[in-house]
């Protein structure tokens, strides 16, 4: 997640100069924050889904809780800030956390499926503007989209909200995981992108298990084959591919250092691929997690080599808890 924000070497500088104040060598300054699991879709490849179900809604974060712990982040010095779900716009009093977060000056990266942006929505982030919004763009066909999302309408409810932001002047990326049943979508996807203009595209290739530890969301996994056979047909896909093969030479894991996670309900893990363990926010503060709980908590990672090896492809099967 660092990579998306720190880009340039002045910004590499500058978060080394922050961490070399840091305490103990740690400083919370990246942070992803599961606000919820509820979601008005249902992708089949969703690794919270199987949380998006009445009977967990009342154990998430009630708002005077997400607000207090804002601030505890505010304070440990926390500088970006990814909110995602679930479907953040889910939550009925998202708007004040938004507004609160973005007061306090985190720079707020929102992850949505783009369903719900409506006009209002989308004149409230003009007038409040987030660092980046990133829409998952399963396929450029409505058959196809809506198969991914198993909603009925969302193809044309995403489109215009992709619209609604461009006229905005809003930063957008949009994202897709290659699938078994959009393959053949990808690269139509990658000229969509390029067509909008000044737009940023991701290509996701990694399936993780879901959030009780079910795999059968393996099935749609492209083999590593496939994947390079997308990738060989755009040369930057290639390019950019090879640059994270040369990074996993000599990537060693930041979480609980530099980054962390937080689910819906509050705890606080090192990433969203690792919650074998967690801190309960609730019952302590941010600052005793990050410093005092999460240095002890086992990676399972520690190098890069669980996305990529030489020799094939690895998918991640991320370490959950239940709620």
């Amino acid at each position: 997640m660092a990579c998306d924000f720190l880009s340039s070497v002045t910004d590499r500088e500058f978060f080394k100069r922050l961490v070399a104040k840091s305490e103990r060598g740690r400083l919370p300054l990246i942070g992803q924050w599961e606000l919820t699991c509820r979601c008005n879709l249902h992708c089949i490849h969703c690794y919270t889904d199987v949380y998006n179900h009445p009977q967990y809604f009342p154990k998430e974060l009630q708002t005077e809780e997400v607000l207090r712990i804002l601030g505890e982040l505010h304070k440990g010095g926390c500088l970006w800030l990814t909110l995602t779900g679930g479907e953040i716009f889910m939550r009925k009093d998202f708007f004040q956390i938004y507004k609160v977060a973005k007061d306090k000056g985190f720079l707020i990266t929102l992850f949505t499926n783009g369903s719900l942006i409506t006009e209002e929505v989308s004149d409230f982030l003009k007038e409040n503007p987030p660092f980046s919004v990133e829409i998952s763009l399963h396929a450029t066909s409505k058959e196809i989209f809506e198969k991914v999302t198993q909603g009925e309408g969302s193809f044309q409810k995403v489109l215009r909200a992709i619209n609604l932001l461009l006229e905005r002047n809003l930063h957008l990326v949009l994202k897709v995981t290659g699938l078994t049943v959009n393959r053949d979508e990808i690269l139509k996807i990658r000229a969509f992108v390029k067509g909008l203009g000044n737009v940023s595209f991701k290509f996701g290739e990694e399936i993780r298990n879901r959030l009780d530890g079910s795999e059968d969301v393996f099935e749609y996994q492209l083999s590593e084959k496939e994947l390079r056979e997308i990738e060989e047909k755009d040369p930057q896909m290639l390019r950019e591919k090879e640059i994270q093969l040369r990074e996993a030479e000599t990537y060693q894991c930041e979480s609980g250092f530099f980054n962390f996670h937080i689910d819906a309900y509050g705890m606080l893990q090192l990433c969203s691929g690792n919650r074998m363990k967690g801190y309960d926010l609730r019952k302590g503060s941010f600052h005793d997690g990050f410093y005092n709980h999460l240095p002890h908590f086992p990676c399972r990672f520690p190098k890069k080599e669980f996305m990529f090896k030489k020799n094939g492809f690895i998918p991640i099967k991320a370490v959950s808890s239940t709620p």
